[in-house]
């Protein structure tokens, strides 16, 4: 009989808080570009797994971030420090 040992890393460092965003419309109606500089998947180092970005046409906060609409994209992050830009399409006015 053979026992093999199953070792499961959680990641304990969180990536770091995006505090530069930027938000502008775009040229059509419904659009907003937005900017800021990647943050790491441990905080400032590496690359986050990915972005979650969710809207509403109330403010957010964390009282009704779970009920806030979820932008679908599949973007794919940078490396910590580098620009990030894009352009959200579709929102309602």
């Amino acid at each position: 009989m053979f026992l093999e040992e199953i070792i499961c890393y959680h990641d304990l460092t969180r990536p770091a808080t995006i505090d530069d965003l930027t938000a502008n419309p775009g040229e059509n109606s419904g659009e907003v570009i937005i900017e800021w500089t990647a943050v790491g998947g441990n905080w400032y180092s590496g690359k986050a797994d990915r972005y979650e970005l969710r809207y509403s046409l109330n403010s957010i906060d964390e009282t009704n971030w779970d009920s806030a609409n979820v932008y679908p994209q599949s973007w794919v992050p940078l490396e910590s420090g580098e620009r990030e830009s894009k352009i959200i399409l579709g929102l309602p006015i």
